[in-house]
């Protein structure tokens, strides 16, 4: 990724959850409305708590929050720069890859920041989705890499969530047939890139 603007620093400093916070990171609901208050949440550096909260409604305890997360901006970038080195980006709403389908589809619940492995660009592509059961009969797993291989085929990306059964056979199918996949997943990402298979399709 290009140099990080200062509003996707602020975004990873109010949000995320890398290390052990002190002070508890805000709910996506919290963020978005926050970004109405002040627009830019790089405008939040350098203020005190008093100004912090003027734009907060008045609202003190969001005030301290906000103002203890910005405070760790040395810590999250020592945890930034070794994701990084491992492969990983951190996407966030001020990163011209954020897919912005989210933001209009979810509203107040999408969500600040996006982890990634691979090409960001797939976060915005059009795709088919496929998911179902971990426990798929054979005819089920059959039909879902069936969907996969047409998905391929129609030029779109194949999404999942990279849980085994139907998950799983159809993001293999879809890469077998030489299309792209796009994994959402529940679980850590680092334990997922771990695995071998995982790390030679990426």
């Amino acid at each position: 990724m290009a140099r990080r603007s200062e509003s996707s620093l602020a975004t990873l400093l109010l949000t995320t959850r890398l290390f052990e916070r002190k002070a508890r990171p805000l709910s996506p609901r919290e963020y978005w409305s926050l970004v109405r208050g002040v627009g830019e949440p790089a405008e939040l550096f350098g203020r005190d708590r008093r100004s912090i909260v003027e734009p907060l409604g008045g609202r003190g305890d969001l005030g301290e929050r906000v103002s203890a997360l910005l405070d760790e901006a040395t810590r999250i970038a020592l945890d930034l720069e070794r994701l990084e080195l491992a492969g990983f980006a951190a996407v966030t709403p001020f990163d011209p890859v954020y897919p912005r389908r989210l933001r209009d589809r979810l509203q107040d619940d999408a969500p600040p920041v996006l982890f990634a492995v691979g090409p960001l660009e797939l976060l915005s592509a059009d795709g088919l989705a496929i998911v179902g059961s971990r426990a798929a009969s054979e005819e089920a797993r059959e039909v879902a890499a069936r969907a996969a291989r047409i998905a391929v085929r129609a030029g779109k990306a194949v999404i999942s969530g990279g849980a085994k059964g139907v998950d799983q056979t159809s993001m293999a199918a879809a890469f077998q047939a030489g299309g792209q996949v796009l994994g959402i997943l529940a679980g850590g990402l680092e334990a997922r890139v771990r695995d071998r298979e995982t790390r030679h399709v990426i």
